[in-house]
């Protein structure tokens, strides 16, 4: 018998370091992602992430608490700005990211 496959919705908070002249960081500049993708579990989550981010010219530093939308509402506070990220995943079962997010002297 055939096993169901059970998408969720996993967020995670992505440390990731510019690989060259990507969305304003220059090579080596590092900033801060939300990011929420649609998979059957965490591994297959986060190497959705890492595709997504390579395509964009970001590699990613190390993932930040990744865990289902479900277990993070029920843990703590989620922000608008999550729900959206995480109802775009959902609605076009793709990865969505946020706004980067860097700090002087970084890199």
């Amino acid at each position: 018998m055939k096993s169901l496959r059970h998408d969720e919705i996993w967020v995670s908070l992505l440390e990731v370091e510019a690989l060259g002249r990507e969305h304003g960081f220059g090579p080596g500049e590092r900033a801060f992602v939300n990011v929420a993708a649609l998979a059957e579990s965490i591994a297959v989550a986060e190497e959705r992430m890492t595709k997504q981010l390579a395509d964009l010219g970001f590699h990613v530093v190390r993932f930040e608490g990744t865990e289902t939308l479900r277990i993070r509402r029920k843990t703590r506070p989620v922000s608008v700005h999550l729900l959206q990220l995480a109802r775009h995943a959902q609605e076009t079962q793709s990865v969505a990211y946020g706004s980067f997010h860097s700090w002087e002297g970084q890199g």
